[in-house]
This record gives C-alpha cells, structure tokens and sequence, in this order.
C-alpha cells in the first residue's frame, strides 16, 4: 500500500541524510514524484527535489522507480520497521539513528557552544540537570531569588556598629566586607552651646521648652533612622524628676514624639552632660519637619539651667 504521509518523510529524514552523507552521495534532485510519493515542504522536502518515499509493507519494484527514492517499510499499524533507499537500481537499507543513552551535563559556568558529532539522537524530553543547591557550610553565597544579594548584604551590615560604611574593592556581592569608617550622623543645635539659659519654674505638665516657640526649628529627616537627645544641665531641676524630651510636627499644631512614644528623654534632677538612649524614629518623622523641645515633671518650684541642647540623628 501507498501512504501520503508528510510526518513519516520528517521522521526518516535524519536517516536518509546520514546514510547520504556515510555514502558520498546526496539526494537526488532529478527524480520524479510517483502517485504515492509524500514529498512536500515540512522538513525541507520540496515538490521540486522531486524524491518519492513509497510507504508499504512489501518491498516496491525497483524498476518502477529511480535513484534516490526511498522506501519506508511498515507494519500493519503503519510502524516503520526499515527504511531503504534506491542506489543504482537496488533498494539499500538505511541505518535508523539509535537515541542517545546520555546527555552532556551542563551545571556549570562558563560552558562554550558545541555543535556535538555524535550521530545519535536526543530523546524530547532529555535534560542536562542543574547545579546542587549549595549548603549552609558554602562560603559562596548561590543567587536563588531576587533578593538573594539584599538579603546577604542586611546579614554583613547585622551587627556592625551606627554609620558603618560598606566597602569592597570585590566585582560582586558576594566579596563584600564592611569597616566601620565613621560615625555618620547629623546634630541639630536646638539650644547653642553656652547659652546658659534658665527655665524659671518649671511646670509638671508637658510645655514647650521655656514656654516660648522661638527655640523650634525644621530638619528634613527622610535619611535618618534614629535620634538621641544630649542636653548640658548646669542647675538641676525637680528631683521628681524633671525631664527634657523632643517632639516633632508637620504643622507646628499637632507635636508628637519623635520616637512616636516619649523619647528621646533625658532625666534633669542632676547636673551635667545628659546623654538620651538612641530610639527609633517613627515613620512620620521622616521627612521635612519641625522639631521643638519640651519639659515635664517639673514641680513648679526648680529653676533648671542649660547650657546647650542638640538633636543627633542617625
């Protein structure tokens, strides 16, 4: 039987080229088409190359074709078993490339194009595998998500002391190393240096610092992530104790606490350099604010005396 069958020249292709190539020989562009021949454009066989693959279960007369026909030998469910090819008046049979058992590996780097020589086929659904995922004891840090390097980063900075600046003469994240080069803040004088300022009686209920606005002042924050508060008291105020403390607004009509709490604070009942915890600064602070200090739990009677009052943000 004869079968027009498109396909079955696309699958015996690669077997007749190879036999072609083994033998010297190219496909023989001169040969007619007969009435069951399955030329056609898919696969690179054209009407005019004019080759006819006969598909049948009995070998065809080779009288009745020419050089460079092909006959495709199948079963009863049109398997092919054999593939023959006609060379001078006689039906020779090509080899069937056998698939590959192996495939090239490639989990590594730095691998060159290569065209391959071996002869054997690829199955479709081979794979070249993919490198292992690396362990916890790996120095080498492996990208496996979008922020890999991010998240590497935040664990070299972990630990490392306020203003430590990141530096590396390395081409990628990973030979990163962090020295603490300098401190990196910013100070906003509130009260400068030698004022020698006295805040007559001061009031147990929250006031502005000496019950004036003229000490306020705006600093844009968006880089900062924290605030200390250091206040030089000369005279100490009530031992309740009176306490210093900072706030900043967007409008100068609501205050709110820098740290989004109470802080930063410092305790005035005793003289000297009064230094504040470094908080955090809330959310709303960071941006263009005013800043303005402020005084509680005085007790009505103490006169405490400053010298000079500073915002240090970090």
């Amino acid at each position: 039987m004869g079968i027009r069958d498109k396909n079955i020249v696309k699958a015996v292709r690669k077997s007749v080229d190879l036999f072609l190539k083994r033998a010297g020989r190219a496909r023989n562009p001169a040969a007619s088409a007969g009435s069951n021949d399955a030329t056609g454009s898919d696969g690179g066989w054209t009407e005019t190359e004019g080759i006819t693959a006969v598909i049948s279960e009995t070998q065809p007369t080779p009288g009745d074709y020419e050089d460079g026909d092909i006959w495709v030998e199948v079963d009863e469910s049109d398997n092919i078993e054999e593939i023959y090819f006609l060379i001078d008046g006689e039906w020779e049979q090509v080899p069937i490339p056998d698939p590959s058992d192996t495939v090239e590996s490639e989990t590594v780097f730095g691998l060159s194009p290569d065209a391959g020589a071996s002869e054997e086929y690829s199955r479709a659904d081979h794979t070249h595998g993919t490198p292992d995922e690396p362990d916890d004891s790996d120095e080498m840090v492996k990208v496996t998500e979008l922020d890999t390097a991010a998240q590497y980063l935040e664990d070299k900075i972990d630990g490392q002391t306020r203003g430590s600046i990141i530096v590396s003469t390395a081409t990628d994240y990973e030979g990163i190393q962090t020295r603490t080069l300098a401190t990196v803040t910013e100070t906003v004088t509130m009260l400068a240096d030698g004022a020698s300022v006295t805040w007559l009686r001061q009031l147990a209920d929250l006031t502005e610092f000496l019950g004036l606005t003229q000490h306020r002042t705006k600093k844009y924050l968006a880089f900062a992530n924290e605030v200390r508060l250091i206040v030089n008291v000369t005279a100490a105020g009530a031992n309740t104790p009176a306490k210093i403390r900072a706030q900043y607004s967007t409008d100068q009509n609501t205050w709110y606490y820098l740290d989004g709490s109470s802080g930063p604070s410092v305790d005035i009942s005793g003289a000297g350099l009064k230094v504040s915890d470094w908080v955090d600064l809330a959310s709303g602070a960071k941006g263009d604010v005013f800043l303005c200090i402020v005084g509680i739990d005085g007790d009505g009677n103490a006169d405490p005396k400053f010298g000079s009052i500073f915002l240090e943000f970090a």
